[in-house]
């Protein structure tokens, strides 16, 4: 998250948006310990998903439970579409990618 400044790699690096039927939703990383602030439906799939802290925003008919969950899940989804150069990496304080890849300085640190 843009306000955290702990230098330390987040569950969810950047903003996404995913949508279903008429449901959209979107998720933004949070500070550490704000936990998962989103409804009932996206909280059971982010914790799941390993994410500890987002912020989440939701349009739409959200009682359509299915719709919201599909929606959750399109968003998640998009996390792994994005690319990220190795000067966004360093620029955005990006320490891990989804994967385990590494991105600047913590891979020289981790290559010695």
């Amino acid at each position: 998250s843009w306000q955290c400044g702990c230098g330390q790699a987040h569950s969810l690096p950047f903003e996404v948006v995913g949508t279903t039927g008429s449901v959209t939703v979107t998720l933004k990383p949070a500070p550490r310990g704000v936990s998962l602030a989103v409804g009932d439906v996206a909280k059971s799939l982010l914790t799941l998903a390993g994410v500890n802290d987002a912020w989440g925003f939701a349009r739409g008919n959200t009682k359509t439970k299915v719709n919201y969950a599909m929606a959750t899940f399109d968003a998640l989804r998009m996390t792994s579409r994005m690319r990220v150069t190795e000067e966004q990496a360093k620029t955005l304080n990006i320490i891990s990618g989804p994967t385990g890849v590494k991105y600047g300085e913590a891979a020289e640190q981790q290559e010695e």
